[in-house]
C-alpha cells in the first residue's frame, strides 16, 4: 500500500497510470551522447586521413617506381623518372608514359630533374642516381627508403 502523500515513481498522481513520452531532461541527455559520439567519430576520421595523407608521399613513390620497372620491361626499352617539384614522371625518350602527382607540403630530398633510369629488363640502371639518403618529411616526421635494383623499396629505420 501507498502511504498517504507518497507517489509512485512512474506513475502520475491522480490518473493512476503513467504517460507515455521521454521528459525533457532524458530527450537532453540523448542529444548530448549523440553529440559526444559524433565528436569523438570526427576526430578519429580527421586522424585516419592526416596518417593516410602522411604515407601518400611514400606510396606515390613506390608505386611509381614499380609502374616504371614493369613498363620498361612490358615495352622492352629504357624508361626513365624524372622529380618535377610536384609529380613525378615516367618518360620513354621524349614521350610521356605516366605521371604521378605528389602530395603537398612534402619535402624531399629528390633533386629536380631525371632520378633514375630502367632497363629494358626492369631494373635500375645505376641506383647511385638515387639521392642518399633518399627521404621524405612532412609534419617534421622523416621517413627513409631503400630501394632495389628492380624497384622495390621500403620504408627503413
Amino acid at each position: 500500500m501507498d502511504s498517504p502523500g507518497r507517489v509512485r515513481v512512474g506513475v502520475t498522481a491522480g490518473s493512476g497510470r503513467r504517460e507515455a513520452g521521454f521528459t525533457l531532461l532524458e530527450f537532453l541527455i540523448v542529444l548530448a551522447v549523440i553529440g559526444l559520439t559524433l565528436g569523438l567519430l570526427a576526430m578519429g576520421v580527421s586522424r585516419v586521413q592526416s596518417d593516410e595523407a602522411d604515407r601518400a608521399a611514400i606510396e606515390t613513390f613506390q608505386l611509381a617506381l614499380l609502374d616504371a620497372a614493369g613498363a620498361a620491361s612490358a615495352r622492352g626499352a629504357s624508361l626513365t623518372i624524372h622529380w618535377l617539384g610536384d609529380e613525378l614522371m615516367v618518360r620513354e625518350d621524349a614521350d610521356v608514359v605516366r605521371r604521378w602527382p605528389f602530395p603537398a607540403d612534402t619535402q624531399t630530398t629528390l633533386e629536380p630533374g631525371e632520378l633514375v633510369t630502367f632497363t629494358p629488363s626492369g631494373r635500375i640502371e645505376n641506383l647511385a642516381d638515387l639521392p642518399d639518403p633518399l627521404s621524405f618529411t612532412w609534419r617534421g616526421e622523416t621517413h627513409t627508403l631503400a630501394v632495389s635494383l628492380v624497384g622495390q623499396s621500403q620504408v627503413t629505420p
